[in-house]
């Protein structure tokens, strides 16, 4: 806008040097020569002066746009790096505490079970009180590297055989992360299912999972069901001469109760006598029989639920004066295969038993919920688990609470926990009991989901 022509030559530097300074004071805020502009006029004076201004269309927005399309690559790049660092350490962090989580939980929920958790390195992450209780000496050496192990298992000899395992089970599943190594021994009268498996979070394995469960109850279970068959064949040969027996008495009591002699009165006593005595040798039988011939199950798509409520309300009905009933049942419950009337007689015998074991102000607590997980590939388990504070059962009997007519009650047939055993069994599932004198007995029973009528073992 200035006329150049004959004007002072030190005025036009002085213009352009003012021009010079504004670009470089606004080249901060992005390179605002685009969008302002100088004029230079006459006062009327003899004056000149000048003014800055903005060029049509100038806005703040496209101040910004401008300092950005410009400036971007000079932070972006340190500014996404921190980003990046700092989501994958939140995200680090956030799949410790899930699996730490995970860990705690799986560990207390399966204390039957000794369970030692193994990093790649052979760092041993978990040991947990189960296989202290059932392996570890009075003087042993910390246990913190898989080496640590091996040598405390090689240094006992009763426990050789569990490291043989164990060492050949560690190595196959190393070289094979999907393979799971199980091993069934035996050390002294106690009899153990070893289990090596890799956790996974995905395909990703994570670390390695030592299972050592104790498996003696189940093992004496499975040998007493020839002790079953030839019980069975003598209570059918039994109950016929019975019947004839009890038939043959009442006839005669019928016969002679009208006659009027010194000693009638005295016949007919022992004639009931007779009677009743035969009558509980019959319901003896009567309760072999039920136990023998338990049948294959009819199973239907059923939810625990719609069992344990009904059975819970029955029982809080005619719960004695002395023992509180509590129930806690997860939401979330699956529906599975099952049959009712079975599964409804088996957890009816458990909490039978939990009422005769309570002579005092105590409690029963019955819970079902879903298992744990520590891989996605694990089966879903439902598991109910019914306890009391009540006596509690001896060690040395533990071992045999599944033997028929095994029992510490004067009026106890001894069959109840055989029915039970012999219905989850034929469901596919497992029992596991833990007890401990004077403080109580807790009984948890798994299921697997599935929905097809076929189901293998847990």
């Amino acid at each position: 806008d200035y006329n150049r022509d004959g004007r002072d030559e030190f005025l036009l530097k002085f213009i352009n040097n003012i021009v010079l300074l504004l670009d470089r004071s606004l080249e901060p805020l992005g390179y605002l020569k685009d969008v302002y502009s100088i004029s230079v006029f006459n006062s009327g004076e003899g004056d000149l002066q000048f003014a800055v201004g903005t060029k049509e269309g100038f806005s703040i927005r496209k101040v910004v746009r401008n300092w950005i399309s410009y400036r971007w690559y000079f932070y972006s790049i340190p500014f996404f790096a921190v980003i990046l660092f700092l989501t994958f350490i939140v995200i680090r962090l956030r799949n410790l505490f899930r699996f730490q989580r995970l860990i705690n939980r799986y560990v207390a929920f399966h204390q039957n079970k000794g369970i030692l958790i193994i990093t790649h390195k052979g760092k041993i992450l978990l040991l947990n009180h189960f296989f202290h209780e059932q392996f570890a000496h009075p003087h042993y050496q910390p246990i913190n590297t898989i080496q640590d192990l091996w040598l405390f298992l090689q240094n006992h000899p009763q426990l050789r055989e569990l490291g043989t395992h164990l060492s050949e089970a560690w190595k196959t599943v190393q070289f094979n992360f999907s393979q799971s190594i199980d091993r069934t021994i035996t050390l002294g009268d106690k009899h153990y299912k070893l289990r090596v498996s890799g956790i996974k979070d995905g395909t990703k394995i994570n670390a390695f999972l030592v299972e050592v469960e104790d498996i003696t109850q189940i093992i004496y279970a499975d040998r007493n069901r020839y002790k079953v068959a030839i019980m069975r064949n003598i209570a059918h040969d039994i109950k016929q001469p019975l019947t004839n027996i009890l038939i043959t008495m009442d006839n005669i009591r019928h016969r002679f109760e009208d006659l009027e002699t010194p000693q009638i009165n005295e016949f007919l006593y022992s004639a009931n006598l007779v009677k009743e005595e035969t009558q509980n040798v019959n319901d003896i039988i009567r309760n072999l029989l039920e136990f023998a011939d338990i049948e294959k199950p009819r199973k239907t798509l059923t939810n625990l639920k719609e069992i344990l409520e009904p059975l819970y309300l029955e029982y809080l009905q005619r719960m004695p004066q002395h023992i509180t009933l509590h129930m806690e049942i997860a939401n979330n419950l699956p529906d599975f295969y099952l049959d009712p009337k079975q599964i409804e007689r088996a957890f009816r015998n458990v909490i039978n038993n939990a009422i005769a074991a309570i002579d005092r102000e105590g409690k029963i607590v019955i819970s079902a919920q879903l298992a744990p997980k520590l891989s996605l590939e694990d089966p879903e388990l439902v598991v109910v688990e019914i306890t009391d504070n009540g006596c509690g059962i001896p060690a040395e009997h533990l071992s045999k609470i599944f033997d028929p007519y095994f029992t510490t009650k004067p009026s106890g047939t001894g069959l109840g926990m055989c029915i039970v055993y012999d219905i989850v069994e034929k469901h596919g599932g497992k029992i596991v009991i833990q007890s401990k004198v004077n403080h109580g007995t807790s009984v948890k029973i798994f299921f697997r989901v599935t929905n097809t009528l076929e189901v293998s073992g847990v």
